[in-house]
């Protein structure tokens, strides 16, 4: 974790703890937003989350959790239990490490840092979203632009085979 400071110097945590959520889905489904909003609701003052490279042998995705708190481990204590009770439906086969002390001279952001972090990190994400879906839609109409035209040339061509099919029956006739 490297160390992030955006807002006002606070008051440092007296607690601090650190855990990890592993699984075969945890990235990529909110679980980072899922966890800052339970730490907001459950009164914690700093947290960081981060997804952590994918286990290559046995494929899992983890999650780091570290979050402090200027009270003592109790309101920690109940930040954990209710991530533990708490898992999204997206996630699959979520294990969670248990809830060690942290005690890396690292610090913890602020929850509002880390919430101001996380939704640039997200925005930044959905505008090359909305870049890619206009390509999208460009390639995609002239797709549709290509098709249209085709099937005009061929309801053309169909419509002079009757004509001239008609035509052919009154000299026939």
């Amino acid at each position: 974790m490297s160390e992030i400071r955006i807002g006002v110097k606070t008051e440092e945590p007296k607690s601090k703890v650190h855990f990890q959520i592993i699984g075969k889905k945890t990235q990529g489904i909110g679980y980072r937003a899922h966890i800052a909003s339970i730490a907001i609701t459950s009164g914690i003052e700093y947290l960081y989350v981060e997804n952590l490279p994918k286990s290559k042998a046995r494929k899992l995705e983890k999650v780091a959790v570290y979050a402090g708190s200027i009270e003592k481990n109790e309101k920690l204590k109940k930040f954990y239990d209710r991530i533990t009770q708490s898992i999204p439906e997206e996630a699959i086969d979520v294990k969670i490490t248990p809830m060690r002390p942290y005690h890396s001279l690292i610090t913890i952001p602020p929850v509002r840092d880390f919430f101001a972090l996380l939704t640039a990190g997200q925005l930044s994400k959905g505008i090359k979203y909305i870049e890619d879906s206009g390509n999208q839609s460009k390639e995609g109409f002239s797709n549709l632009q290509t098709g249209v035209r085709k099937l005009d040339e061929d309801l053309n061509k169909g419509f002079q085979n009757v004509v001239k099919a008609l035509k052919s029956r009154k000299t026939i006739s």
